[in-house]
């Protein structure tokens, strides 16, 4: 029986904070040393927003090296910074774990969705719309599917990490970024109506000249 000799490694990524993975599982992060079993190692290095950078090492016993990685900006979604996708529809953080669109979808990107053929859509408002106007006249299961085909899309052009998806806003969710506080009661029917008295304009009744019909 003897003790296993080890190489000696440090990875430093620019941006700092790459995780480095071998086989699909994470065994250390750029910045600090590692010591793995001598042998050809393939590793990759990733960050959320920067290319998965992968990289093929021959280390011997004994071995005390260090390198430089410097990874791509791959311009994916990151959770807690903004980001705008290839549609140019613009998401901002609502907290740490989410990002929600600040705006309503347009109808240039649902047009897209529709003339993929994955999407239905009659577009009989009875108004005219431009590009740029949020789209109407949609159910809910063609809201769901345009989301579902949106993070397949998103997903092949690795605009997306896995794992993420587009989904509908919670009823929480629209209430924070609406601005409200916390709310009383478990269900959307049980907070409704509760707070009084707040508009987009603010507390006065009637609505100031130019106030919009929310």
């Amino acid at each position: 029986i003897e003790e296993t000799e080890y190489a000696t490694v440090k990875f430093v990524s620019t941006p700092p904070g790459a995780s480095i993975y071998e086989g699909g599982e994470m065994i250390g992060e750029a910045g600090k040393s590692l010591r793995l079993e001598p042998g050809e190692r393939i590793l990759s290095f990733k960050k959320p927003g920067y290319k998965s950078y992968p990289l093929a090492v021959e280390l011997f016993a004994g071995d005390e090296l260090e390198k430089d990685i410097v990874l791509e900006e791959s311009g994916a979604a990151v959770l807690g910074k903004a980001w705008t996708n290839e549609l140019g529809m613009k998401f901002v953080p609502l907290g740490n774990d989410l990002l929600i669109g600040a705006h309503e979808v347009r109808v240039k990107d649902y047009r897209v969705f529709t003339d993929s053929g994955r999407g239905e859509w009659q577009n009989t408002a009875p108004f005219e719309q431009g590009d740029d106007h949020p789209v109407v006249m949609v159910t809910l299961k063609s809201a769901r599917v345009f989301c579902e085909w949106l993070t397949r899309r998103d997903l092949e052009q690795e605009l997306l990490e896995p794992g993420y998806e587009y989904r509908l806003p919670k009823d929480l969710e629209w209430s924070r970024a609406a601005g409200l506080g916390v709310e009383d009661g478990q269900t959307p029917a049980a907070r409704d109506g509760q707070t009084k008295d707040l508009f987009p304009w603010g507390a006065a009744l009637p609505p100031p000249a130019g106030a919009a019909n929310l």
